[in-house]
């Protein structure tokens, strides 16, 4: 309990979240540390974002049918459309994934037999049906719930073999030794550090590989999508020294940039809890703009 030790920031927005009402609990808390989370996955991101291109194309055009500006109204339509809809991957509507049948709407929505229905004249008979579950019936059975949910995942799983197989076409493979560049994410690098770092394939088990710089072996194993082959042998695995570091830390030595250290004081960084003094850095013009500064 107590006071956190680290701050995660919402890898959406990355380092443009951390605005100054955030920088400054370092600056209230010398032992917080702000960590920027990673971004999402891409496959997984680019779904959701799909997902919501056609949502907003979809409310759209309800909002020009019926001639109003209350998106918010809307929306559940919209929804709606969108859960009883077939969709390619699991060749059925994610309604009936979950529920186990298909939607209904209307009359055809309640539980009692259509037969029934036709003889309703008042509202105590309806309580009489609705008490007699001999009459009305159970809930659905299991078996419908388990086919509609097999049949998802065999379209799940047939997508996911096909994205392999275009992978594998796509992707050339490395070997022990290769040179490639590393696209190092956003979230990883500072704005005046590489965009890129020159690897070499050090360790491969399946589609995973180990790779190295000069600084160091890098902790994280990656894929052959992350990275860009090299022709040219520019770096030998016996150039890498046996010593693992984190990418983010990598690409900072490589460039001799400062990252992501900045700080918010406000006292002309004199006293000891200047993040970049710690560091034994100069501050930046990131650092607290518009306040006068000894440390640079």
């Amino acid at each position: 309990m107590g006071t956190p030790a680290l701050h995660p920031t919402p890898p959406d927005n990355g380092r443009k979240f951390v605005n100054a009402v955030i920088s400054e609990l370092s600056t209230l808390w010398p032992e917080l540390k702000l960590v920027t989370g990673r971004p999402r996955h891409p496959q997984s991101q680019g779904a959701v974002e799909r997902l919501n291109g056609v949502i907003q194309d979809k409310l759209k055009i309800w909002m020009h049918e019926n001639m109003t500006s209350k998106w918010s109204v809307g929306v559940h339509f919209v929804q709606w459309q969108i859960n009883i809809s077939e969709h390619e991957t699991i060749k059925t509507s994610p309604f009936k994934v979950m529920f186990g049948i298909e939607p209904k709407v209307g009359q055809a929505s309640t539980v009692i037999p259509p037969n029934m229905l036709v003889n309703i004249r008042t509202e105590e008979y309806l309580d009489t049906i609705l008490q007699n579950e001999a009459e009305v019936g159970g809930l659905m059975e299991a078996p419908q719930f388990a086919e509609a949910r097999q049949l998802a995942a065999a379209g799940q799983e047939k997508n996911a073999l096909r994205m392999t197989r275009r992978a594998i076409h796509l992707l050339s493979a490395l070997e022990v030794g290769d040179n490639a560049t590393l696209k190092v994410p956003e979230f990883d690098h500072g704005p005046s550090d590489s965009r890129n770092l020159l690897v070499v394939v050090l360790q491969r088990d399946e589609d995973l590989y180990q790779v190295g710089c000069r600084e160091g072996r890098i902790t994280t194993w990656y894929t052959a999508a992350d990275m860009d082959p090299v022709k040219e042998k520019l770096l030998t695995p016996d150039e890498v020294p046996d010593v693992e570091m984190a990418l983010r830390t990598a690409v900072t030595r490589y460039t001799g940039g400062q990252g992501y250290v900045k700080c918010a004081c406000k006292t002309n960084c004199t006293t000891s809890r200047c993040s970049c003094t710690k560091k034994l850095l100069k501050c930046n013009s990131r650092c607290h703009p518009g306040r006068s500064c000894s440390n640079i």
